[in-house]
């Protein structure tokens, strides 16, 4: 798959040739593209998309957060991986990986295309084994409410900001699974406008290694990057543990029990993390989670949805 005019269409017959499953791994993926790949697929087989979505990339428009209701019409599923930087086209037993996202100008299927690789190898490969596995672990079951909270901090942010190097974007994310280690979650705009040396040491610390994490954009004002930061916090698959527990109410010692398991962790070190992660939680979501203090113990529960 040398020639990049021809990229878009040796995908699309490769996927022709799916009977049983076809797995789409991109971080980057249009609406466009996933429709016209799915013409190609047979409608028996199963679908799944690995995908992520960045309000920033979103409003930039090198996501797309309609990909959800196109898979699921087919019966498939969407999963939306953070840290997802890999690109991995898998039909059956074979694969396809390389550098092109499931976007047009990826397989030249747009005006101005990508130069973009695209190699086949064996499924069975030991290195597509083990991404196939690691993203699986580390990915969450896109959802509606999801698109919807992505699109509303989208549409905060100016849609030209990163057009020129949408496609372009690297990561600086810290490796291993993310959770929030700044105390004093109000003070990460504080260290995202003016610098994290404008915080005590300790927090300067903790919040460099939060923004590294969670890559913000630059130059948002408060309410843009609060809005953003809910909608990377409630994409972290150790935060959707937690949500998910906290269907019933749950006391402080219980989801502190939880994340030492979870983190291996001593009691102490598990106790910290769980005041922390409450605290961003409390302030990033706080219409969706509610905090009460029954005979000396903490009590926090989901509040039900109020939208779809």
């Amino acid at each position: 798959m040398t020639h990049q005019v021809l990229l878009g269409e040796s995908v699309s017959a490769l996927a022709r040739t799916a009977s049983k499953q076809a797995l789409l791994c991109a971080p980057f993926s249009k609406a466009p593209v996933i429709e016209r790949l799915l013409d190609e697929i047979d409608t028996e087989v199963e679908v799944e998309l690995f995908t992520r979505w960045r309000a920033d990339e979103v409003a930039a428009g090198v996501s797309d957060t309609a990909v959800l209701p196109l898979v699921e019409r087919r019966g498939g599923s969407v999963f939306l991986c953070d840290p997802l930087h890999a690109k991995l086209l898998r039909f059956d037993s074979r694969a396809l990986v390389g550098s092109a996202n499931l976007t047009g100008s990826a397989l030249g299927w747009s005006i101005s295309p990508n130069l973009e690789l695209l190699v086949e190898v064996p499924a069975t490969t030991p290195e597509v084994v083990t991404l196939e596995k690691k993203m699986r672990q580390e990915s969450i079951p896109a959802t509606a409410e999801i698109a919807a909270d992505v699109e509303r901090a989208a549409a905060l942010l100016p849609s030209s900001r990163h057009q020129a190097a949408a496609e372009e974007l690297t990561s600086t994310a810290i490796s291993g699974p993310w959770r929030p280690l700044l105390r004093d979650p109000s003070n990460l705009f504080r260290a995202y406008s003016r610098g994290s040396e404008t915080l005590s040491s300790a927090s300067a610390k903790a919040a460099a290694a939060d923004l590294s994490a969670l890559e913000p954009p630059p130059s948002l004002d408060r309410p843009a990057f609060e809005s953003l930061i809910a909608t990377r916090l409630l994409q972290s698959p150790l935060v959707q543990q937690v949500d998910t527990l906290l269907a019933e109410s749950q006391r402080f010692g219980a989801i502190s029990d939880f994340l030492g398991n979870a983190l291996s962790m001593g009691s102490t070190d598990a106790s910290y993390a769980w005041q922390t992660l409450m605290r961003w939680m409390l302030y990033f979501l706080p219409d969706r989670y509610v905090r009460t203090v029954p005979s000396h113990s903490e009590v926090m529960v989901r509040l039900k949805p109020s939208r779809p």
